[in-house]
């Protein structure tokens, strides 16, 4: 059985936020939402982060720009080095994958998405880690 993860998105909490948080839920799953529209989000994610263990973090070009998300991920990296990161994106251009690459993150899901691939990679990834932290 999978261990109870914490997962924390940051997208536009009355839109893609929300709904990422009801199919999570829906599959037993911890999620707390940042809201990326909201005044001085990226100091409630520094501070989400910081106070709490995250199993698993899923920043979104929901209110956030492609520039925006890198300069997020080295920060989220410094905060939470045992978090997995996927990025949820409608840009894929290649600088901005290899650009990804780059910083280290453990996935990327491209915009729209399926809800059941979304569930699939959550699973997927806190899966892994589940049993990396048994050995």
């Amino acid at each position: 059985m999978m261990a109870k993860w914490n997962v924390l998105v940051i997208a536009e909490a009355d839109t893609l936020g929300s709904l990422i948080s009801t199919l999570l839920r829906k599959e037993d799953i911890d999620v707390t939402v940042v809201d990326s529209s909201g005044p001085g989000f990226i100091e409630a994610v520094y501070r989400e982060i910081s106070v709490k263990r995250y199993g698993l973090i899923l920043p979104t070009n929901n209110g956030l720009t492609p520039s925006k998300i890198l300069e997020l991920i080295p920060e989220i990296r410094n905060r939470n080095r045992d978090a997995k990161i996927i990025v949820l994106s409608g840009h894929f251009s290649a600088d901005f994958m290899g650009e990804l690459r780059k910083k280290g993150i453990n996935g990327f899901l491209p915009m729209p998405f399926r809800s059941e691939d979304l569930v699939r990679k959550v699973k997927e990834s806190l899966n892994r880690q589940d049993s990396s932290q048994k050995e």
